[in-house]
């Protein structure tokens, strides 16, 4: 068995017998023994209840404490890699694991009480528990059967927990939890993930809670519901601690696996004033006494199942809010045995922050809302009747409130599963986009209300709504005969309305250097952007220098790839990269530069000559944009650079349309201005000093125009002869 002191990655089992009573906090009433014979049907109550109208015996504050044992993830995957090696199960790596959907947050409105539907009933169709089984027999059972719940509805949970209905042939402990993946520091235990070495599904479960045949415990708040619900607290903290390493001078606030206490729980040196990980509540000085049982509520968090330590260690409280809670913490110096009159010392968050590190993440940010799902095994051809979902509902809407309370109002459990599930026809495009909803539930559904993510709504079964650009949520209440169940889609539906553009324009042929923006325009947050270049009559009368950031809206990216090069010819590609490492934001939505293309024009080129940009892809690399829920490719509007023999640079001469070509559409617009009245149209760059439409430059749009027009776009006319050459 590996010493305590070295474990940091621990998976540990509740190790007391619900037979010997631990706590007593009242008596249970005649009504609650009743429920308890009513709804245990045939299965055994393995409980000892006092007698009606009478206070149970408070047990001695020290009890002994039964051989147990907890096992850390290693020695989980350890003894399981070894029922591989035997053929007790099978090895995921040739099995492989089962893909599941995407975590969706949901749950039920304030009021709503849990159903059937909210457990999970699983046969177990080869009668394992019930056989002289294996552990990795039993860990095998609970893989398959959570790999089972995903598979139908998805990767929600945190923690997977397991009733049985039958008695099992033998267990491990009353209830342990297995830890699946630790990604908190500071408490203790070292980081890990072991879902893989097991074969379990998804990325979201962080370990298993067993609590064995569901009769072992009670709902309500009698007796052995108390003792039920402190047990709960026990388990699901074990999530989190009790791992603390010794705090200066060699202080050990774990038990020591003998009179004070068990590893991975706290000593009962520790005066903490009581919760279900077993900080001792000790009362007064020489001599201090223990004013209650192994389990036992907070004093200081009426009616609490933890301590303020305890939700220091779960990221409820900052370490200021642990010490100001606290109304003790205090230390036993030489021993745990009541009464005790040695030495006390007080100590607070610096001692435990100083051996074990800061909490990271810290109580700000660390997650405050957790999501369990509750499996139920039975026995071949023996399924729960209603008396049996009953009993495990009434536990886990009991251990929902204390939750709450417990955590000072900041933190919820939620036991669901059930949810109002839907889907859309399509979840990303270009704007304006039409999304379709379909609603589909396992409960009767008497009512809905759709919030779209962009302030509209609907109370449809299934909506059709048209997005405008951007990146939303979308929340679906269900109505039920019960109350309300809610499903939200984070991040659901993504709609962009992204161009990049490079504009016409024209120069004299003997401009030499020159430089080609590419304007772009986006409506979401990009953290990358690919743009191909691809430029005409190059090297013929133009060179390709560069394609630079310098001065643009993204001359901040921290990297710049040339991911496609042959430039001689006129084409590159480059990915742009806004974070390679160094925290950049991405590119803000808006309109501007995002890359220049350096040219050079040669002294062989002539007036009427052009270079024609487009953005097509270059051996796969497209024009793309990514965004944090999307990758997309932008519209794109090629361009074209004229070349002139003198200073007038017209944009777009003999192209109306401003299109980059002279088309049917051109001419047209000629028409319009020469025969129906139009308004000439005027070129977009100042300089020019002529309409679009006057190409033979006799300062008016007439019948030669529209001739010269024709002549270009249907009868491939050279612009260079057929219009005059000043302004080209």
């Amino acid at each position: 068995m590996t010493s305590k002191k070295s474990v940091l990655r621990t998976g540990l089992g509740l190790c007391v017998l619900v037979a010997i009573a631990v706590i007593a906090i009242g008596a249970m009433g005649e009504e609650q023994i009743a429920s308890v014979s009513a709804r245990a049907s045939s299965k055994p109550v393995l409980v000892t209840v006092a007698p009606a109208g009478q206070t149970a015996a408070v047990p001695d504050p020290v009890p002994a404490i039964p051989e147990c044992g907890w096992r850390s993830p290693e020695e989980w995957l350890s003894i399981y890699q070894e029922g591989i090696a035997k053929g007790e199960v099978p090895d995921p790596a040739v099995k492989g694991i089962p893909k599941v959907g995407p975590r969706v947050e949901f749950g039920r409105m304030p009021g709503t009480p849990l159903t059937y539907d909210d457990v999970f009933v699983y046969e177990d169709t080869d009668d394992i528990l019930r056989s002289d089984y294996t552990d990795p027999q039993l860990t095998a059972l609970m893989v398959n059967s959570a790999n089972a719940l995903m598979a139908e509805h998805g990767d929600q949970w945190d923690y997977i927990c397991f009733w049985l209905l039958q008695v099992p042939s033998h267990q491990f402990g009353a209830a342990f939890y297995q830890g699946i993946e630790n990604n908190v520091s500071g408490i203790g235990s070292s980081l890990y993930q072991e879902r893989a070495g097991f074969g379990l599904a998804g990325n979201n479960v962080e370990g298993f809670v067993m609590m064995w045949n569901q009769y072992d415990w009670a709902p309500g708040t009698g007796m052995f519901g108390n003792f039920t619900r402190l047990v709960l607290a026990q388990e699901f903290e074990h999530r989190f601690g009790m791992f603390l390493s010794p705090i200066v001078g060699g202080r050990d606030l774990q038990g020591d696996d003998a009179s004070c206490g068990r590893s991975a729980h706290w000593s009962f040196r520790v005066d903490g004033q009581g919760s279900g990980m077993e900080i001792a509540n000790w009362s007064g000085s020489s001599p201090a006494t223990r004013i209650a049982p192994t389990l036992s509520f907070n004093t200081d968090i009426p009616d609490g199942v933890w301590s303020y330590c305890d939700l220091y260690l779960m990221g409820y409280v900052s370490p200021a809010e642990m010490d100001a809670g606290n109304s003790e913490l205090r230390f036993m110096e030489t021993g745990c045995v009541s009464p005790y009159n040695g030495a006390i010392f007080d100590f607070g968050s610096a001692e435990i922050i100083a051996a074990n590190g800061p909490r990271i993440p810290s109580s700000e940010t660390a997650q405050k809302h957790f999501k369990a799902a509750w499996i139920m095994f039975h026995a071949p051809g023996d399924p729960p009747i209603p008396g049996e979902l009953d009993w495990a509902l009434g536990i886990m809407t009991q251990q929902e409130l204390d939750w709450v309370n417990s955590t000072l109002g900041r933190g919820t459990l939620d036991n669901s599963i059930a949810r109002g599930n839907f889907e859309a026809d399509v979840q990303q495009g270009q704007a304006p986009l039409d999304v379709s909803y379909t609603y589909d539930a396992p409960f009767t559904t008497t009512g809905w209300k759709w919030y779209f993510g962009d302030g509209d709504s609907a109370d449809v079964e299934n909506p059709v709504h048209a997005y405008d650009p951007g990146v939303y949520d979308v929340e679906l209440r269900a109505f039920t005969n019960d109350g309300q169940r809610y499903t939200i889609k984070r991040d659901f539906i993504t709609v962009w309305a992204d161009t990049v553009d490079g504009p016409n324009f024209s120069a004299p042929q003997d401009t030499g250097k020159l430089v080609w923006e590419v304007i772009a325009t986006n409506a979401l947050p990009l953290e990358a952007i690919t743009i191909p270049v691809s430029l005409t009559n190059v090297p013929a009368i133009a060179t390709f220098d560069s394609l630079k950031t310098h001065g643009c809206r993204t001359e901040y990216f921290e990297q710049q790839v040339a991911v496609f090069n042959n430039g001689f010819f006129g084409q590159r590609a480059v990915k742009l990269t806004a974070d390679f490492g160094g925290g950049s934001p991405p590119l803000e939505p808006g309109t501007g530069p995002i890359a220049k293309i350096y040219m050079t024009i040669k002294a062989a080129a002539e007036p009427g000559d052009t270079v024609g940009l487009s953005f097509d892809p270059l051996e796969g690399f497209a024009l793309t944009a990514e965004a944090r829920t999307a990758t997309y490719n932008p519209v794109w509007d090629g361009g074209r650079l004229y070349l002139s023999g003198g200073p007038c640079a017209c944009d777009c001469f003999g192209d109306p349309q401003c299109d980059g070509i002279t088309n049917v559409f051109d001419v047209v617009a000629a028409v319009d201005v020469a025969f129906r009245n139009g308004a000439p149209i005027p070129d977009p760059n100042p300089l020019c000093p002529r309409a679009t439409t006057d190409v033979t430059c006799d300062n008016v749009t007439n019948v030669f125009d529209v001739v010269a027009l024709v002549d270009v776009a249907f009868r491939n006319g050279n612009p260079a002869t057929v219009f005059c050459t000043v302004c080209l």
